[in-house]
């Protein structure tokens, strides 16, 4: 920065710097802008431009280095001329040039109001200045807009709402497929007064580079900052104090926001990288803070970009667990093992489903608190569905989803699925989104000569089914103390399992068994068309015990 300033001495040779004394007594007094700044900054610069000093020793080396930043270079130019009016050289009056010439790094030093002071008088000697003749400028440097840290504390910007900078430049968010993300876009500026309206305030506008540009389904909202000041706690746009070593400082600064929304469509979903199956599209968004001095009046400053990244995250349905309703509640089942059931039984099982990432910790899946920013838990609404490539088995069906009721899968087997093994598959899906789906299939086998009793079953009821008696059934199930009374569910067997020791004749077998030879297969659908049985063949039998009439017909 350069400025100028005029001076009235009676010599050229000054020394730009000054002792801590001087700093400590005369500075306070002098500096009109006083009690603007925070109650620290750089010291001055000495007699000795390239000399690099610390907070820690202001009396000895002149500063290089602001506290609690990095360490930065810089050098002071002045220039000065006798003042010169219609061709009149005056000796007395020096028209003065001060030049600094910053690093970079200047810009973005963390202190509000930093400033730089030099100080123009006659030496009485090498240390002490005759402060009658002294006069002192401040200047206070242009700071360029930096993103807000929005951590949680005052000192790295307490934003009050949820920011996309979470982690700073590169921070990631992730978002669910056909969800709307809302957060904002936090942009804090150290450059301010400490009137009321904040006449000399930066204004600081914020905006989205072009090159990548918002993804589609973004939305970005008008830049909010010191004219649509809220000093609610949870104001997106407000001032905030600067703390500094764990002490409240003088300075406040504004934080500016941009209010962001974000809804990826169902192809963002789409899967991008086999080995990272549970993410889709990412994308990067970057933006730039501008910030102009004297509220508005002065030069645009530009801040360094700062990107961040929309992690479009999939579907990922998991199984917590398929338990048994009925017949007997509390049974877990576990798919990858042949299950086996019987007919007439209603069976329903509990189809436990969740997202994979609803189990996550907030360190690897970073979730809302008072309104949406990025994924939490229960974004994707995992469901089950008949997939139509894998037909359940018939009188086999899926309940609905629905708010807080847990999805059944129920299936009656029904006469002439005995002996039969049937595949059942369940497809667990998001409610929306097709991407990530898992198809889970398990075996079920329904039990040979064997039937399952209902409510106000008798054992004269069923026999009357299978064409038996009931002293048959009664025989072949001892555990039943009261014929006239079974508890619903019971398991009952038909008659005894019999295993062929050669081949033999569906004829021969009935006729030793006191069966007719259509009441053989009724009870064995699964070797329908057989006209014989091979050795080795499990074959259902309901013998003629008690009765001299067929049986199993």
């Amino acid at each position: 920065m350069s400025t100028f300033r005029g001076a009235y001495v009676g010599n050229a040779e000054w020394l730009p710097g000054r002792p801590d004394e001087f700093r400590r007594d005369v500075m306070k007094t002098f500096d009109p802008l006083n009690s603007l700044k925070q109650g620290y900054s750089c010291r001055e610069y000495g007699a000795k431009p390239e000399q690099i000093g610390t907070q820690d020793r202001p009396a000895v080396m002149p500063c290089g280095v602001f506290w609690g930043g990095p360490s930065v270079g810089s050098t002071l130019g002045v220039d000065y001329n006798h003042d010169t009016s219609r061709g009149l050289t005056f000796n007395n009056r020096t028209r003065l040039k001060v030049t600094f010439n910053d690093n970079s790094t200047l810009a973005d030093v963390p202190i509000p109001n930093a400033y730089r002071t030099v100080c123009l008088g006659l030496p009485l000697t090498d240390l002490v200045f005759n402060t009658d003749n002294t006069r002192c400028w401040t200047f206070i440097m242009n700071l360029r807009p930096r993103v807000a840290g929005c951590i949680g504390t005052l000192e790295d910007g307490d934003c009050g709402k949820k920011s996309i900078f979470p982690d700073g430049d590169g921070s990631v968010i992730p978002v669910a497929a056909g969800q709307t993300m809302r957060a904002f876009v936090y942009f804090e500026d150290y450059n301010r007064d400490l009137t009321a309206n904040c006449s000399r305030c930066d204004s600081v506008a914020i905006s989205v580079l072009s090159n990548p540009g918002l993804p589609n389904g973004a939305t970005l909202l008008e830049t909010k900052g010191k004219n649509d000041l809220d000093d609610s706690p949870d104001a997106p746009s407000r001032k905030v104090d600067m703390l500094v070593g764990g002490a409240t400082g003088k300075a406040e600064f504004y934080l500016n926001s941009r209010e962001i929304h974000f809804t990826p469509s169902l192809h963002d979903a789409v899967m991008v990288d086999p080995a990272h199956p549970g993410v889709g599209v990412k994308y990067q968004v970057c933006f730039e803070g501008s910030s102009r001095k004297d509220n508005g009046a002065g030069d645009v400053q530009k801040s360094q970009a700062f990107c961040m990244y929309f992690q479009v995250v999939r579907p990922e349905p998991v199984i917590n667990g398929i338990v048994e309703a009925r017949p007997s509640p509390g049974t877990n089942i576990d798919m990858s093992t042949p299950q086996e059931v019987s007919v007439r039984c209603p069976y329903a099982w509990d189809l436990n489903l969740q997202d994979a990432k609803d189990t996550m910790s907030a360190l690897l899946l970073r979730q809302a608190t008072d309104f949406d920013a990025g994924y939490e838990p229960g974004k994707y609404h995992i469901i089950a569905t008949e997939d139509p490539a894998h037909p359940l088995p018939h009188g086999a069906h899926i309940t609905p989803p629905g708010p807080g009721v847990v999805q059944q899968l129920r299936w009656t087997p029904v006469r002439g699925m005995e002996g039969h093994e049937f595949e059942v598959c369940v497809n667990f899906k998001d409610v929306v989104v097709d991407e990530g789906s898992v198809l889970s299939c398990g075996k079920f086998f329904v039990r040979k000569c064997e039937v399952c009793s209902l409510n106000d079953d008798t054992l004269s009821s069923i026999a009357a089914e299978y064409h038996t008696d009931w002293l048959q059934l009664w025989g072949a199930n001892y555990m039943v103390e009261n014929p006239n009374h079974i508890p619903e569910y019971q398991r009952l067997k038909l008659g005894p399992m019999y295993t062929t020791s050669k081949d033999e004749t569906v004829r021969v077998l009935a006729s030793n068994f006191g069966m007719s030879i259509e009441g053989l297969k009724r009870v064995n659908p699964d070797l329908e068309g057989m006209d014989s049985y091979s050795m080795g063949t499990p074959v259902c039998l309901i013998p003629r015990v008690c009765t001299a009439g067929d049986v199993a017909m």
